[in-house]
This record gives C-alpha cells, sequence and structure tokens, in this order.
C-alpha cells in the first residue's frame, strides 16, 4: 500500500506539473479560454485520482462479489464529479474551452503515460516499486 501511495504522489505531482507548463504555454500564446477549460479538467481529473485512491483500501481485502458491488457504488459519484467541469465548460464557453476541459479530464492518463514511456524508461524516476524515489 505504501508503493501506491508513492505512486498516486508522484502521479499527482506529475499532473499538477502538466498542467502548469500546458497553461502556461497556452497563456502565452494567448488562448486563455483554453488554458483555463485545460486546468478545469486537469484539477477534477487530479481529485478523481484522489477518490480512488481513498475507496481503494475499502474494496481490496473484500470478497470479489462484494469488491464489484462497491466498485460499481463507487463508479456514479466519481462520473458525475466528472461531469461538473463538462458543465461548466458548456454553461461558461466565455471562460472555459470545452475541447480542452475535456483533454484536461485525461491529464491522468497523459500523466501515467508519461511516467511510464518517458521518466521510468530514460531512468528520470524509478518504478514505483523502487526504494529512494
Amino acid at each position: 500500500m505504501e508503493t501506491f501511495q508513492r505512486f498516486k504522489k508522484i502521479l499527482i505531482f506529475e499532473i499538477l506539473i502538466t498542467t502548469l507548463i500546458v497553461a502556461l504555454v497556452l497563456s502565452i500564446i494567448s488562448l486563455r479560454t483554453q488554458a483555463a477549460g485545460f486546468v478545469l479538467g486537469s484539477l477534477f481529473s487530479a481529485l478523481n485520482l484522489q477518490i480512488m485512491a481513498l475507496t481503494l483500501p475499502n474494496r481490496l481485502f473484500r470478497t470479489r462479489k462484494k469488491a464489484g458491488v462497491l466498485s460499481s457504488l463507487n463508479l456514479l459519484p466519481r462520473l458525475l464529479i466528472l461531469a461538473l467541469p463538462l458543465a461548466i465548460s458548456i454553461y461558461r464557453p466565455e471562460k472555459f474551452d470545452l475541447i480542452f476541459t475535456i483533454i484536461g479530464l485525461f491529464n491522468l492518463q497523459i500523466s501515467i503515460l508519461i511516467h511510464n514511456l518517458v521518466l521510468e524508461r530514460f531512468g528520470i524516476l524509478g518504478s514505483p516499486g523502487s526504494e529512494g524515489n
């Protein structure tokens, strides 16, 4: 479980760094609504990861049937949380770009991809199970 917590911290850090870099670049090239949409989606992506991490211990040591039920019950609130930035972007298009909000919601997956394909492959960061990160 300690390894998972360390990996979660690394992922949240990577989400925040990715968000900061993308938002800065978009702001510099005067795409502020796109930057705001990406930040909005990314923050909800990080929140979704945090909720998954908090509920994971409840599902780990259960029977398969109970774990499946708990996972299903946990899915609906998480989907509702992920729908919030989409609704905000739809109702406030002058502030948040919908396409970049959607891209921001996938920032967790982007961060995992960056972590696995770039950082671990080139030895910038060790794997989540290795010591000394």
